[in-house]
């Protein structure tokens, strides 16, 4: 490593300062401060910060969110650090302005993996900048005539041709980035949920905090913070330019119209992905009617030659047994007419079955033209 990344210490507790630095120093230059106040008085320039909660006088929440007002501290990653680990705390530590979350005691392990997360993201983020500024600029210089309200019409023409819920956020993250924001997008869909965010990655404390706030209503804000919460979808945004209202105006609305739309589109898509299924399940079966159908009318065509086979048996029995019989000729009639009608009844439920073997034949060919109308799987 040519150049090692400085790490800033805020802890009252100087035994705890003291482990910190000793985990933490063969690997970066580390700085040590005895309070959120002591810190703030220097203000040095560093690549991550280990931030204490409780502390006298300032807290490591007040500490977050004054060094968050400075430009240097814009994108310098927050790790607190606090003896409890609860839902209040999370999000308290979110409002603030942090990053990551690390629970007392220490384990070594996971802290230099909170550090290595937090320094990779930071330097993502800043090549992503860099480097997206000209592709952002192509991608939507047909938009840029539009305003803002040309970024939701983009999305919906470009969701409209979305067949899972990865692609459509990320046409929702390219919505943000136009609009010059940072947050993250959750769907919550029938086949799973996809969390995407506008930096390289989604960090534990973003999932976290949506976790908790997708329940607070259709909008919540909290100063540079929102959240705008559909059945399906939630979009938290992290810099919103709370210094022009008339713009955070704006892209409320836009957000909201967005989240509305993407919304309908998941339902749409779990609709038309149900309905495939329905179909894929119907035409399964299809083939097996139709075997079914054509068993049940060879049997039928069977059982018919039958009949005509055992009446010709019959009808020349009776002719022999009538010579031996000695029957009269009123009696070989009569005997003959009942045989006769037994056969002209014979016929009939023959011919009633028939009928409904076509009935079902004809509710076949309606199955078998439905399933022909099931677009192709995707």
């Amino acid at each position: 490593m040519d150049e090692r990344h400085s790490i800033a210490i805020v802890d009252d507790h100087d035994r705890q300062r003291m482990v910190l630095t000793k985990l933490l120093s063969k690997d970066y230059e580390v700085l040590e401060f005895a309070s959120g106040d002591a810190f703030l008085k220097v203000s040095p320039v560093v690549d991550t910060i280990l931030l204490d909660i409780e502390m006298p006088g300032l807290s490591g929440y007040e500490t977050c969110r004054e060094l968050r007002l400075l430009p240097e501290y814009a994108d310098t990653p927050v790790i607190f650090v606090t003896g409890h680990d609860t839902t209040e705390e999370r999000i308290a530590a979110y409002k603030a302005g942090g990053d990551h979350f690390l629970t007392k005691p220490i384990v070594a392990e996971e802290l230099h993996l909170k550090v290595e997360s937090a320094l990779a993201q930071r330097a993502a983020l800043r090549d992503l900048r860099s480097q997206s500024s000209m592709a952002q600029q192509m991608a939507f210089s047909a938009m840029s005539g539009l305003g803002d309200l040309g970024v939701v019409i983009e999305f919906q023409r470009r969701a409209a041709a979305c067949k899972d819920y990865d692609s459509l956020s990320k046409h929702a993250i390219d919505a943000l980035v136009s609009w010059g924001l940072r947050g993250m997008v959750q769907i919550r869909g029938k086949t799973g949920t996809i969390n995407m965010s506008t930096d390289p990655v989604v960090s534990p404390l973003q999932t976290s905090v949506m976790e908790t706030m997708r329940g607070m209503g259709r909008l919540f804000e909290m100063k540079s913070r929102a959240v705008v919460n559909y059945d399906q979808i939630s979009i938290l945004i992290q810099n919103l330019p709370t210094a022009e209202p008339d713009k955070v105006g704006r892209l409320r609305d836009n957000l909201t119209l967005l989240g509305e739309a993407a919304d309908i589109y998941i339902a749409n898509m779990d609709t038309g992905r149900h309905r495939l299924e329905q179909i894929h399940y119907l035409g399964c079966n299809v083939a097996e009617l139709t075997r079914m159908m054509q068993a049940a009318a060879q049997r039928d065509t069977s059982n018919r030659n039958d009949m005509q086979r055992l009446t010709m048996e019959i009808l020349d029995g009776l002719s022999n047994a009538f010579k031996n019989l000695g029957l009269t000729p009123v009696q070989e009639e009569y005997v003959t007419n009942l045989f006769y009608d037994g056969v002209d009844e014979l016929t009939h439920a023959f011919e009633e079955a028939s009928t409904i073997q076509r009935d079902f034949t004809d509710i076949l060919l309606a199955l078998q033209a439905l399933a022909k109308y099931a677009p192709p799987e995707t």
